[in-house]
């Protein structure tokens, strides 16, 4: 008779795009298992969520700094698990405030927690803007993440470099290693020559690709630079305070944000995906891009270098690897279903048991 496990998922305050998309896969996942896992996902009210969970409605009163966040998730998490005693709570995104709130309610409700870290969470204060921010980050992101890091039960990163770096800087050796999953039904190889017509990108003329926020954080002020001394289209696919300032830069074709059932295609018509963000984890559209069969390159930062063919630090490397010429890619054996599914299994199996 196969086990039995009820996990408390913490959705949080709101579930942007790539949230959804690492709720919906990881369901996906956990119902191909051996085990059976009934999830439960916390949300606020008129909150949309994806299938197949159990949406569990938590009290968001609104507040003003992330100190009251992590009080008002503290409270919310507190009750749904002394209520309906989950075998383990996970939280999946928002780490300093939704992972100490699932680990300080795991400990006064005495359930098992799993807090997963996303990104380089500790360094993330070196890109404030002004001294004000670069403060309030750092609180937020050192200080009270700390909770998150030194009271779950285990720890969710998704690299190498996540794990050296909680290794490191805090002795854990629980440590779990799982990138998250691509829906490879959706992303895969395909014929999109009819969008690169639309576009007015000829069959013999490259096509270079960015997905994601235009702003300065995400490597928009790279894009500027680079792209008028590039070989090809730069299509640049979202929105952001930047993407006005895009629009009139040379090379470069901004059509703003598209929706996500057609992305699919703009990954299938590039012949390069090049991520130039000064900061990330292991971005959705690095692996949604290589589903593809397309070549990534990418700033060296997070993870990224465990899907990208190239990386780079600075715009002089950035121009170098884009003079040079990829072939079509595939996924790493790590990213595979069958995999990650195994990996999500054993380690939720070995925190509620």
């Amino acid at each position: 008779m196969n086990e039995s496990i009820h996990v408390g998922f913490l959705g949080g305050t709101e579930l942007p795009g790539n949230v959804q998309t690492l709720l919906s896969n990881l369901r996906r996942l956990l119902k191909s298992a051996d085990t059976t896992f009934a999830c439960d996902l916390l949300v606020p009210e008129g909150i949309e969520t994806p299938e197949d969970y159990r949406t569990v409605q938590i009290n968001h009163e609104p507040v003003e700094t992330a100190r009251d966040r992590l009080r008002v998730l503290y409270q919310s998490v507190t009750q749904y698990a002394a209520a309906e005693q989950p075998d383990v709570l996970v939280q999946v995104t928002r780490f300093p405030t939704h992972g100490s709130a699932v680990a300080l309610a795991g400990r006064k409700t005495d359930t098992p927690t799993v807090t997963r870290l996303a990104g380089d969470n500790f360094r993330e204060h070196q890109f404030a803007t002004n001294f004000t921010e670069k403060l309030r980050t750092f609180a937020l992101k050192n200080m009270i993440a700390l909770a998150a890091v030194h009271l779950s039960d285990a720890v969710v990163v998704l690299g190498p470099n996540g794990r050296r770096d909680l290794e490191r800087r805090f002795r854990r050796s629980d440590v779990w290693e799982i990138p998250q999953p691509v829906d490879r039904s959706r992303f895969s190889p395909g014929d999109a020559s009819d969008l690169r017509e639309s576009l007015g990108i000829g069959s013999n003329e490259r096509m270079l690709l960015t997905v994601g926020r235009v702003s300065r954080r995400k490597g928009a002020e790279t894009i500027q630079r680079v792209a008028p001394s590039c070989d090809g289209t730069w299509v640049i696919v979202g929105d952001g305070p930047m993407r006005e300032g895009l629009q009139d830069t040379t090379g470069v074709h901004a059509p703003g944000r598209i929706s996500h059932k057609k992305i699919v295609d703009y990954y299938r018509a590039a012949d390069l995906y090049v991520h130039p963000s000064l900061h990330e984890g292991l971005p959705n559209v690095l692996l949604e891009a290589t589903a593809c069969g397309t070549p990534c390159i990418a700033r060296n930062v997070g993870e990224c270098a465990t899907v990208a063919v190239e990386t780079f630090t600075d715009e002089t490397e950035l121009q170098a690897v884009l003079d040079q010429s990829y072939e079509s890619v595939e996924l790493d054996d790590c990213f595979a279903d069958d995999r990650l599914a195994e990996q999500y299994e054993s380690l939720l199996l070995e925190v509620a048991c």
